[in-house]
Protein backbone atom coordinates (compact mmCIF):
# COMPACT_ATOMS: atom_id res chain seq x y z
CA UNK A 1 0.00 0.00 0.00
CA UNK A 2 2.92 2.11 0.92
CA UNK A 3 4.18 1.61 -2.54
CA UNK A 4 1.33 3.31 -4.12
CA UNK A 5 1.15 6.45 -2.38
CA UNK A 6 5.01 6.87 -2.98
CA UNK A 7 4.43 6.04 -6.40
CA UNK A 8 1.45 8.41 -6.74
CA UNK A 9 4.10 11.23 -5.61
CA UNK A 10 7.09 10.15 -7.56
CA UNK A 11 4.52 10.91 -10.60
CA UNK A 12 3.48 13.85 -9.60
CA UNK A 13 6.89 15.66 -9.17
CA UNK A 14 8.43 13.99 -12.09
CA UNK A 15 4.87 15.62 -14.13
CA UNK A 16 5.87 19.02 -12.30
CA UNK A 17 9.85 18.98 -12.42
CA UNK A 18 10.39 20.68 -15.86
CA UNK A 19 7.83 23.06 -15.67
CA UNK A 20 8.93 24.13 -12.48
CA UNK A 21 13.16 24.51 -13.35
CA UNK A 22 11.77 26.38 -16.23
CA UNK A 23 9.83 28.67 -14.50
CA UNK A 24 12.39 29.35 -11.98
CA UNK A 25 15.14 30.20 -14.43
CA UNK A 26 12.76 32.83 -16.72
CA UNK A 27 11.71 34.27 -13.09
CA UNK A 28 15.65 35.00 -12.02
CA UNK A 29 16.38 35.61 -15.35
CA UNK A 30 13.38 38.38 -16.05
CA UNK A 31 15.00 39.56 -12.49
CA UNK A 32 18.44 39.51 -13.16
CA UNK A 33 17.25 41.45 -17.14
CA UNK A 34 15.33 44.01 -14.85
CA UNK A 35 18.88 45.11 -12.39
CA UNK A 36 20.70 45.14 -15.21
CA UNK A 37 18.49 47.61 -16.91
CA UNK A 38 18.52 49.14 -13.73
CA UNK A 39 22.09 50.01 -12.84
CA UNK A 40 22.05 50.65 -16.98
CA UNK A 41 19.66 53.32 -16.73
CA UNK A 42 19.27 55.79 -13.89
CA UNK A 43 16.34 57.21 -15.38
CA UNK A 44 14.62 53.54 -14.88
CA UNK A 45 11.60 52.88 -13.16
CA UNK A 46 11.00 48.70 -12.30
CA UNK A 47 7.99 47.11 -10.08
CA UNK A 48 7.85 43.52 -9.35
CA UNK A 49 4.88 42.53 -7.67
CA UNK A 50 6.86 38.99 -6.51
CA UNK A 51 4.18 36.97 -6.31
CA UNK A 52 1.94 37.33 -8.65
CA UNK A 53 3.93 35.19 -11.22
CA UNK A 54 4.18 31.99 -9.09
CA UNK A 55 -0.14 32.45 -8.48
CA UNK A 56 0.01 32.57 -12.62
CA UNK A 57 2.21 29.37 -11.59
CA UNK A 58 0.26 27.39 -9.48
CA UNK A 59 -2.96 27.60 -10.89
CA UNK A 60 -1.75 26.13 -14.22
CA UNK A 61 -0.26 23.07 -12.71
CA UNK A 62 -3.39 22.87 -10.37
CA UNK A 63 -5.75 22.98 -13.40
CA UNK A 64 -3.23 20.77 -15.73
CA UNK A 65 -2.24 18.08 -13.48
CA UNK A 66 -5.27 15.93 -12.92
CA UNK A 67 -5.46 15.85 -16.59
CA UNK A 68 -1.96 14.35 -16.76
CA UNK A 69 -1.97 12.58 -14.24
CA UNK A 70 -5.68 10.89 -12.88
CA UNK A 71 -6.15 8.67 -16.30
CA UNK A 72 -2.05 7.07 -15.74
CA UNK A 73 -2.39 6.66 -12.19
CA UNK A 74 -6.17 5.26 -12.34
CA UNK A 75 -5.06 2.57 -14.59
CA UNK A 76 -1.76 1.67 -13.00
CA UNK A 77 -3.89 0.37 -9.60
CA UNK A 78 -4.37 3.46 -8.06
CA UNK A 79 -8.09 4.19 -6.34
CA UNK A 80 -9.58 7.50 -6.85
CA UNK A 81 -9.60 8.19 -2.71
CA UNK A 82 -5.65 7.53 -1.98
CA UNK A 83 -5.25 9.45 -5.69
CA UNK A 84 -6.96 12.46 -4.34
CA UNK A 85 -5.54 12.06 -0.85
CA UNK A 86 -1.87 12.05 -2.04
CA UNK A 87 -2.55 14.66 -4.56
CA UNK A 88 -3.91 16.94 -2.08
CA UNK A 89 -0.80 16.22 0.30
CA UNK A 90 1.28 16.97 -2.56
CA UNK A 91 -0.30 20.65 -3.62
CA UNK A 92 0.15 21.42 -0.13
CA UNK A 93 4.11 20.66 -0.43
CA UNK A 94 4.38 22.17 -3.68
CA UNK A 95 2.13 25.11 -2.22
CA UNK A 96 4.72 25.49 0.62
CA UNK A 97 7.75 25.29 -1.23
CA UNK A 98 6.55 27.87 -4.18
CA UNK A 99 6.02 30.55 -1.22
CA UNK A 100 9.26 29.53 0.66
CA UNK A 101 11.62 29.91 -2.65
CA UNK A 102 9.71 32.66 -4.12
CA UNK A 103 10.61 34.78 -0.94
CA UNK A 104 14.02 33.24 -0.07
CA UNK A 105 14.62 35.38 -3.83
CA UNK A 106 12.95 38.19 -2.54
CA UNK A 107 14.97 38.55 0.24
CA UNK A 108 18.39 37.88 -2.55
CA UNK A 109 17.15 40.41 -4.67
CA UNK A 110 16.60 42.88 -2.03
CA UNK A 111 19.62 42.85 -0.97
CA UNK A 112 21.95 42.79 -3.82
CA UNK A 113 19.75 45.84 -5.32
CA UNK A 114 20.46 47.61 -1.99
CA UNK A 115 24.22 46.82 -2.13
CA UNK A 116 24.34 47.93 -5.40
CA UNK A 117 22.38 50.79 -4.28
CA UNK A 118 19.59 50.59 -7.28
CA UNK A 119 16.88 53.28 -6.66
CA UNK A 120 14.94 52.52 -9.51
CA UNK A 121 14.46 48.77 -8.98
CA UNK A 122 11.54 48.35 -6.45
CA UNK A 123 10.57 44.48 -4.86
CA UNK A 124 7.14 44.05 -3.29
CA UNK A 125 4.87 40.99 -2.11
CA UNK A 126 1.24 40.72 -1.13
CA UNK A 127 1.91 40.63 2.38
CA UNK A 128 3.17 44.24 2.28
CA UNK A 129 -0.02 45.86 1.06
CA UNK A 130 -1.94 43.98 4.62
CA UNK A 131 -1.49 45.37 8.17
CA UNK A 132 0.23 42.17 9.16
CA UNK A 133 4.08 42.41 10.46
CA UNK A 134 5.96 42.22 7.23
CA UNK A 135 8.55 39.56 7.89
CA UNK A 136 9.88 36.38 6.06
CA UNK A 137 7.47 33.97 8.22
CA UNK A 138 4.37 36.27 7.43
CA UNK A 139 5.19 36.92 3.39
CA UNK A 140 5.74 32.67 3.24
CA UNK A 141 2.38 32.24 5.11
CA UNK A 142 0.35 34.98 2.84
CA UNK A 143 2.04 33.62 -0.05
CA UNK A 144 1.64 29.80 0.74
CA UNK A 145 -2.10 29.86 1.72
CA UNK A 146 -3.12 32.30 -1.92
CA UNK A 147 -0.84 29.34 -3.71
CA UNK A 148 -2.82 26.62 -2.27
CA UNK A 149 -6.53 28.52 -1.95
CA UNK A 150 -5.68 28.78 -6.06
CA UNK A 151 -4.43 25.24 -6.81
CA UNK A 152 -7.60 24.03 -5.12
CA UNK A 153 -9.73 26.47 -7.01
CA UNK A 154 -7.84 25.08 -10.01
CA UNK A 155 -7.87 21.37 -9.48
CA UNK A 156 -12.02 21.75 -8.79
CA UNK A 157 -12.65 23.05 -12.01
CA UNK A 158 -10.50 20.50 -13.80
CA UNK A 159 -12.38 18.12 -11.88
CA UNK A 160 -15.78 19.45 -13.20
CA UNK A 161 -14.65 19.95 -16.46
CA UNK A 162 -12.97 16.29 -16.44
CA UNK A 163 -15.99 15.03 -15.32
CA UNK A 164 -19.29 16.61 -17.08
CA UNK A 165 -17.49 18.39 -20.06
CA UNK A 166 -17.46 22.20 -20.86
CA UNK A 167 -21.40 22.39 -21.64
CA UNK A 168 -22.72 20.64 -18.63
CA UNK A 169 -19.96 22.73 -16.64
CA UNK A 170 -21.07 25.82 -17.63
CA UNK A 171 -24.77 25.18 -16.18
CA UNK A 172 -23.04 24.63 -12.77
CA UNK A 173 -20.69 27.58 -13.26
CA UNK A 174 -22.69 30.41 -14.68
CA UNK A 175 -24.77 30.69 -11.76
CA UNK A 176 -22.29 30.89 -9.17
CA UNK A 177 -21.12 33.77 -11.73
CA UNK A 178 -24.88 35.41 -11.68
CA UNK A 179 -24.69 35.23 -7.66
CA UNK A 180 -21.73 37.15 -7.02
CA UNK A 181 -23.19 40.08 -9.02
CA UNK A 182 -26.22 39.85 -6.30
CA UNK A 183 -25.34 43.33 -4.39
CA UNK A 184 -25.97 41.22 -1.04
CA UNK A 185 -23.22 38.46 -2.44
CA UNK A 186 -20.86 41.56 -3.98
CA UNK A 187 -21.06 43.16 -0.08
CA UNK A 188 -20.31 40.38 1.30
CA UNK A 189 -17.39 39.38 -0.77
CA UNK A 190 -15.77 42.66 -1.17
CA UNK A 191 -16.19 43.11 3.05
CA UNK A 192 -14.57 39.78 3.26
CA UNK A 193 -12.01 40.62 1.29
CA UNK A 194 -11.15 44.13 2.57
CA UNK A 195 -10.78 41.75 5.94
CA UNK A 196 -7.25 40.11 4.58
CA UNK A 197 -5.77 43.36 3.97
CA UNK A 198 -6.68 44.53 7.99
CA UNK A 199 -4.79 43.40 11.78
CA UNK A 200 -7.34 40.57 11.66
CA UNK A 201 -5.91 39.36 8.38
CA UNK A 202 -3.78 36.79 9.58
CA UNK A 203 -7.05 34.55 10.87
CA UNK A 204 -8.52 34.86 7.34
CA UNK A 205 -5.50 33.40 5.50
CA UNK A 206 -5.85 30.87 8.25
CA UNK A 207 -9.66 30.84 6.97
CA UNK A 208 -8.45 30.41 3.23
CA UNK A 209 -6.25 27.16 4.11
CA UNK A 210 -9.32 25.53 5.69
CA UNK A 211 -11.01 26.48 2.54
CA UNK A 212 -8.50 24.58 0.14
CA UNK A 213 -8.92 21.79 1.95
CA UNK A 214 -12.74 21.32 1.75
CA UNK A 215 -11.95 21.89 -2.46
CA UNK A 216 -9.94 19.10 -2.13
CA UNK A 217 -12.15 17.05 -0.76
CA UNK A 218 -14.92 18.20 -2.78
CA UNK A 219 -12.82 17.53 -5.96
CA UNK A 220 -12.45 13.78 -4.97
CA UNK A 221 -16.63 13.98 -4.56
CA UNK A 222 -16.87 14.96 -7.55
CA UNK A 223 -14.61 12.55 -8.99
CA UNK A 224 -14.88 9.37 -7.00
CA UNK A 225 -16.98 8.15 -10.02
CA UNK A 226 -15.62 9.67 -12.76
CA UNK A 227 -14.12 7.64 -16.14
CA UNK A 228 -10.57 7.68 -17.09
CA UNK A 229 -11.20 9.61 -20.49
CA UNK A 230 -12.27 12.98 -19.00
CA UNK A 231 -15.83 13.89 -20.73
CA UNK A 232 -16.06 16.21 -24.03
Amino acid sequence: MNGIYVGILKFLVIDIRKPFFIFWSIYIATIILGIIIGFSFEDANIFYLNSIPIYIFVAIIGYQSLRSSFPNLIQWGATRKIYFLVTSIFFVLFSFLMSVVNNIFLELFVRIVKWLALTSIHFSSFGQFTDITDTFISRTYIDFSICLAITSIALFVSTILFRCGLVISSFFIMPIVVVTFIPSTSRFIVTFIQNFFGVEGILYFFYLLLFSLLLFLFSWMVMRRAFIIPTK
